[in-house]
């Protein structure tokens, strides 16, 4: 039996009147309603004449027939069955081909569905640059180490500058010019071996015949008696001397950082890596970096203070034995990215191309250089900012070397305190670069660049009155004694949060000017940087510090003089540093009324055959604008207004 019209009807018979009660009717929209949703849940019928019921058309208390609710494929366009039908086909191809694969077609699919993922890139790519960058910094850090704590105690602190400026800076371009034969002369994947190679033989050499034999190569009895009559300026120079095979440990351990690191691991990885997969594995590479640096300082401690057990002979063979094993597996690395690396990247050859196509350029980039240096303010800045950076690190570097050898006159234990800062400076390093995005997020441009040089100028300050008023100057007690005693602690602050703060904020801060810039400034721009401002800035605090020397005799004694050059450089810093953030701030304002610009459209299309009215406008009395009948001619139009707008901010 069915409910009909209020009424009950008995299967087969009349319906039975006053059996049941006439509900109260319901508008047409109620109707309508109800209607649609007995259709849904009894289609047909519980008296098997559902079909016939389901079929006949809906009434409404007036009396019109209201047609079906359209089915949903009714609603699609014949466009959109298309679509719909190709995918369909395009799945069950997928799921055909997926059914009759083999285990190799798998195992290659799903490895390139490693390599499609933002996280992953290649495994075993990233993973021999990983090994490459860290046993490069492992390197390093320990030569660091090293280097410093020979030189420091057998020819003193103001050894440094001297090495520095007549050492370094002449090897420096012997062995680029040396690096320039390699590149002529041998295959492209041959040159990184052959460019560690004079490094990795002297080091042998070093700690299997120079360091042992030290007494007897280095003529220090005849340096003694130069040294009495000669001037105090000038005695550190015949130290430098007499003590050769130190010296050229250091030259040579300064080196390594430009060659290994700069040099050979970011050419490589150049040619390994695309653009897309550089902004996600460099920072990465940076951060592991960082950790070998912690290693490497720790490392360094376990040597010279539980495993050679204080002989000092025997943990710079150990130091070094770990070098010669670094670099050996370095290479190794090298050699597997040479087989299985470098032939299957395509992003590679890219990249050479565009390398050659630069170097035809180079020749008018380096005649252009002065001249962008003195047409572009930006570019004068970031000189003035890496000089800066520059000559603030190398200056402090060597007075601050200079205080702690007093504290710490042996070989081991100078070793020893600089693996700690390495140690701190690596941990520290990590710290920033995992806050470094919120700094510049919350602080913008300003904030970060800002954060460097004032940190050192305010420790360096602080470091630098402690020194010149030693302890029993001053009264025991109160504020200012309480902020001499920090002077050791900002010493420390300074060179670690310096050099922890280069990677993750200062060339951050810098290469984003850069990005401001058009190819053809940018070109020129890095050439005045990267080259001029970067060697000066190195070479300056040396030329300073020598200066000094040769001035007042002493180290101790040049002491007000090195502060007051520190405070002013510092402030050459700060005062770059705002002109340039005044001018990224102007840039960002600019790229918010462009990127406004780019989200507007123009010109607003109508019909084909029509007029186009520019939006902007178009409920007033705009000039009326024809339109052909194609969708490309709008957007042709719509790019020249936006750039005619552009050329407005340029």
């Amino acid at each position: 039996m069915s409910f009909v019209g209020g009424k009950l009807k008995l299967k087969g018979g009349e319906p039975l009147k006053g059996s049941v009660k006439k509900k109260k009717k319901k508008s047409s929209g109620s109707e309508l309603a109800l209607a649609s949703s007995l259709q849904e849940q009894d289609p047909a019928g519980a008296d098997g004449e559902g079909k016939a019921k389901a079929a006949e058309p809906i009434k409404t208390k007036d009396g019109f027939i209201l047609p079906d609710p359209p089915k949903e494929a009714d609603r699609r366009t014949e466009a959109e069955k298309k679509h719909a039908a190709h995918v369909a086909k395009l799945e069950e191809e997928k799921l055909r081909k997926q059914a009759t694969k083999g285990y190799r077609d798998r195992v290659k699919d799903f490895n390139e569905h490693l390599a499609s993922l933002s996280e992953h890139h290649d495994i075993p790519k990233v993973s021999a640059l990983a090994l490459i960058f860290l046993g490069s910094t492992i390197n390093y850090t320990i030569l660091q180490s090293v280097r410093d704590a020979i030189i420091v105690t057998s020819c003193g602190a103001e050894a440094l500058p001297f090495i520095t400026a007549f050492g370094v800076l002449p090897a420096s371009f012997l062995f680029f010019m040396y690096y320039d034969k390699l590149g002529k002369l041998v295959n492209s994947s041959a040159v990184f071996y052959l460019a560690l190679a004079p490094m990795a033989i002297f080091y042998a050499l070093f700690a299997a015949v120079l360091l042992p034999n030290a007494a007897v190569l280095h003529p220090v009895a005849l340096a003694e008696q130069y040294m009495a009559v000669l001037p105090a300026s000038l005695s550190c120079f015949v130290c430098v001397a007499a003590n050769w095979s130190y010296t050229l440990f250091f030259i040579l351990g300064e080196l390594y950082g430009s060659v290994a690191i700069s040099l050979l691991f970011w050419s490589l990885a150049d040619d390994v890596c695309s653009v897309e997969e550089a902004r996600e594995v460099y920072p990465k590479l940076g951060i592991l970096a960082n950790v070998g640096l912690i290693a490497a300082g720790s490392f360094t401690r376990f040597v010279t203070e539980g495993l050679a057990k204080g002989n000092e002979v025997l943990s710079l063979q150990i130091l070094v034995g770990a070098i010669l094993v670094m670099t050996a597996m370095m290479c190794g690395v090298k050699a597997y990215v040479d087989a299985h690396v470098l032939p299957y990247v395509e992003a590679g050859h890219k990249k050479k191309d565009k390398k050659k196509d630069k170097k035809k350029e180079e020749p008018k980039e380096k005649q252009d250089t002065w001249q962008v240096l003195r047409s572009s303010p930006r570019i004068l800045n970031l000189v003035l900012l890496v000089m800066g950076y520059g000559t603030a690190h190398k200056l402090f570097g060597f007075v601050w070397k200079g205080q702690m050898k007093v504290l710490y006159p042996s070989t081991a234990e100078f070793a020893t305190v600089m693996a700690d800062v390495a140690s701190f400076t690596g941990a520290a390093t990590v710290s920033l670069m995992l806050v470094s995005k919120y700094i510049f997020q919350y602080l913008g441009w300003r904030g970060a660049a800002l954060m460097t040089p004032l940190v050192c100028l305010a420790a360096g300050a602080v470091f630098f009155a402690g020194s010149l008023f030693p302890p029993g100057s001053l009264p025991a007690s109160g504020p200012l004694a309480a902020l001499l005693a920090l002077g050791p602690i900002a010493g420390i602050m300074v060179q670690v949060f310096g050099r922890a703060a280069k990677y993750s904020l200062f060339d951050p801060s810098k290469e984003m000017v850069f990005i401001t810039m058009d190819k053809e400034q940018k070109a020129a721009g890095k050439a005045a940087v990267d080259i001029l401002g970067n060697q000066i800035g190195k070479s300056s605090g040396s030329w300073i510090m020598q200066a000094a020397l040769l001035g007042f005799g002493s180290m101790a004694a040049a002491l007000p003089f090195t502060s007051l050059v520190y405070l002013l450089v510092c402030g050459v810093w700060l005062n770059a540093t705002l002109s340039l953030a005044r001018t990224m701030e102007e840039q960002e304002q600019e790229k918010t009324v462009l990127a406004s610009i780019d989200d507007t459209p123009f010109l607003q299309g109508v019909a084909p055959g029509k007029l186009l009215l520019p939006a902007a406008a178009a409920g007033g009395g705009a000039v009326l604008l024809p339109v052909p009948a194609n969708q490309a001619e709008v957007d042709r139009m719509n790019k020249e207004v936006k750039e005619s707008m552009q050329s407005h901010f340029d």
